[in-house]
């Protein structure tokens, strides 16, 4: 089982989430829940992360390239932000190589 996302699997927010962005993070939203995440302290930071899952776009290792390059924070406090993430069960994976059938 794995603790935390694959380096390589792009990482989106589950497909039954919405995502919004707030001033100091973001808010995840469906039928059932509302799951908001936020820091005050570092507000812009937690909203970036919050854009970049939310194109499901990116890999894990991209995302904290960008948040390290856009905010100086370590690679370490990165990668616990996305296991916070991964531990509540928020994030879906899926492989670079997969492909949409649009």
């Amino acid at each position: 089982m794995n603790v935390e996302p694959h380096e390589s699997s792009l990482i989106s927010f589950r497909p039954d989430f919405g995502f919004v962005g707030q001033q100091n993070g973001f808010s995840l939203n469906n039928e059932y829940d509302t799951v908001t995440i936020q820091n005050p302290n570092h507000g812009p930071l937690m909203r970036r992360l919050g854009e970049l899952i939310s194109t499901g776009g990116h890999s894990a290792a991209r995302i904290r390239q960008s948040l390290s390059g856009e905010f100086s924070i370590d690679d370490n406090q990165a990668r616990s932000v996305l296991r916070f993430l991964f531990d509540k069960g928020l994030l879906a994976e899926r492989a670079a190589s997969e492909t949409s059938a649009h």
